[in-house]
């Protein structure tokens, strides 16, 4: 189904550390009239799956303010300014894990919520991981650990893992599909 939108105007009203907010008036190409979107902008991250020699996955759980949560999640982060996605996702599993990954195959891009906001997680693999020092941003605190798969299918049907990226990635990995599978 193709589809587009002509703007109207454009506004934008929040300028945030990680987002920006737009409030757009705007047509659609098969509506009958204008209407208003509320448009999240959110530079572009890396996520990746840490899977272990003996198949398991590395998680870190961490608080969430948004949420009012510690979650278990895959590591993940915003990209700097220029650095290559792949580059993005074994930083971040260093940071976060300790882990060096020799190899880090590229899984699928994840649009995370596509009714209001554009932001883009390139989600990773990551196999052959040495074990290494976590080096986190000072004001975060990881604690991390190691599940088989069943496992955390089994948190996942519990509600014990709820974030989307986490269980789009697990489940990509333990289907063996994706990009770089």
């Amino acid at each position: 189904m193709a589809g587009g939108a002509r703007v109207i105007s454009s506004e934008r009203v929040l300028v945030g550390k990680l987002i920006e907010v737009y409030v757009d008036e705007i047509v659609e190409d098969h509506a009958p009239r204008q209407s208003r979107r509320e448009v999240v902008r959110a530079s572009a991250a890396s996520a990746v799956v840490p899977v272990t020699e003996s198949g398991g996955i590395v998680l870190v759980r961490h608080y969430r303010y948004a949420v009012d949560e510690s979650l278990w999640e895959i590591p993940a982060g915003m990209r700097d300014p220029g650095e290559d996605a792949a580059e993005c996702a074994a930083r971040e599993l260093a940071e976060e894990t300790g882990y060096r990954a020799g190899r880090v195959s590229l899984l699928t891009r994840l649009r995370t919520t596509p009714g209001f906001c554009d932001e883009i997680i390139d989600l990773f693999s990551a196999h052959e991981l040495a074990p290494g020092n976590p080096d986190p941003d000072p004001m975060e605190h990881f604690e991390v650990a190691e599940f088989g798969i069943e496992q955390i299918r089994r948190m996942i049907a519990a509600g014990e893992i709820t974030d989307a990226k986490t269980i789009a990635g697990v489940l990509i990995v333990a289907a063996g599909i994706g990009c770089g599978a």
